[in-house]
């Protein structure tokens, strides 16, 4: 049976959470290790976690590390969903279910709801049919078929001289992209907890039981270019990279496996807010990303959101994924923005953090012989994008927008 933890940024995990046995929280440690204690800091007993969000698995264990911008706001399903959205808008990961027979998933962890969302992608592509592709193939013919392999022929065939071995084209299903496709299914049979599921990976890993076995690293996807024919595959693609480039078995005997899909934070919000603003500018304004610009001999500098009127640059913007004491800015945050202004010609700058809507409006100290010719600001705002039950508030964005833009 599944047992669940949940727990925001920067909390405790400790032995003995929701069962938590020693054994599985070795295989995280080490799991962990082998990542440069990139997610987790290792205490006695317990981990605390750090700024990554998303799920892991160690066993039948699941942990769901949840965002939490409101140091009050203990509503787990909140945050559960808000992530979800942060998901689907940021990383285009369709993550949520409209028909009313899924409701009860939507309630599960966001494990089972990763992996049905792959199976989902998978069976869609098995009922519209798989994409074939030429590619060299070698075997044993009783006729001359392509080329001869001259070495394996000499070495299979010396007997049977009516054989041949032969190099030739095929035209199947057993390509790269389905051995991708397959291997994400047999990591979720071997590590999904949820028998509905592994039953339904079952039901289409069928149609790639002639697919070869290949080996899958980083950077094989990072070759692979989709076509015209092949783009329908772009999201189980990603899906599938998720999966098997974070699944960790545990070789030794008895241990635990760790299958993890975790975020940065401070790098999710960023293309979060960027995407929900860009979607919603008014005619005639755009968001862009902005190229890096040179500041110092090989130091460069890209501010996370830049507002276009036309051609135009009117707002520079940096979002930050804490919440500052006193709603005062850090001092390193307002020496970026000063820079951002400079180097981009820009008379306004803000500011974005996380948190209950409201504005703190701020300009730089000009001295009186004028040591920057053109005065310029940096407010600060406050915008939490989301509604009490976790998706997105659009009164609440709409008015974010419409103030930032005043001009």
């Amino acid at each position: 049976m599944t047992r669940l933890i949940q727990r925001y940024e920067r909390e405790l995990i400790e032995v003995g959470d929701q069962g938590l046995s020693d054994q599985e929280f070795t295989a995280l440690v080490l799991w962990n290790q082998r990542n440069q204690n990139r997610f987790f800091e290792t205490e006695h007993r317990r981990l605390r976690c750090k700024q990554f969000v998303g799920v892991v698995q160690v066993g039948n264990v699941v942990i769901e590390i949840l965002p939490k911008a409101d140091r009050e706001d203990e509503n787990y399903n909140r945050w559960h969903n808000a992530l979800l959205t942060m998901l689907r808008i940021a990383h285009g990961l369709k993550l949520h279910t409209a028909d009313e027979a899924e409701l009860s998933l939507r309630r599960t962890n966001l494990m089972d709801l990763f992996l049905e969302a792959y199976v989902k992608e998978v069976r869609a592509l098995v009922h519209a049919g798989l994409v074939k592709k030429y590619h060299p193939k070698r075997s044993v013919q009783h006729a001359l078929k392509g080329r001869l392999d001259f070495p394996n022929h000499l070495r299979l065939n010396v007997v049977h001289r009516e054989r041949f071995a032969v190099v030739h084209q095929a035209y199947d299903t057993d390509h790269l992209l389905h051995n991708i496709l397959k291997e994400a299914l047999d990591i979720v049979e071997r590590t999904c907890t949820n028998a509905v599921i592994v039953g339904d990976a079952q039901d289409v890993n069928w149609a790639f039981e002639h697919v070869q076995a290949r080996r899958i690293d980083a950077a094989t996807f990072d070759r692979i270019r989709l076509d015209r024919k092949t783009t329908a595959y772009d999201s189980a693609l990603r899906l599938a990279r998720m999966i098997i480039l974070n699944y960790n078995p545990d070789l030794r005997s008895g241990g635990e496996n760790v299958l993890s899909i975790l975020f940065d934070m401070e790098k999710l919000w960023e293309r979060f807010i960027h995407r929900l603003l860009a979607m919603r500018c008014p005619d005639g304004w755009s968001i862009e990303e902005q190229e890096k610009q040179a500041f110092w001999e090989t130091r460069t500098v890209r501010p996370d959101l830049v507002f276009m009127e036309g051609e135009r640059i009117r707002l520079i913007g940096d979002t930050k994924w804490k919440v500052p004491e006193d709603d005062e800015p850090s001092l390193e945050d307002l020496r970026q923005m000063f820079a951002y202004n400079i180097r981009f010609v820009s008379e306004r700058s803000v500011l974005l953090y996380p948190g209950r809507s409201r504005s703190v409006p701020g300009n730089y100290v000009n001295h009186k012989e004028g040591w920057h010719q053109t005065p310029h600001g940096c407010e600060v705002r406050f915008v939490m994008p989301f509604d009490q039950s976790g998706t997105i508030d659009e009164h609440e964005v709409s008015t974010f927008m419409s103030t930032c833009l005043a001009i």
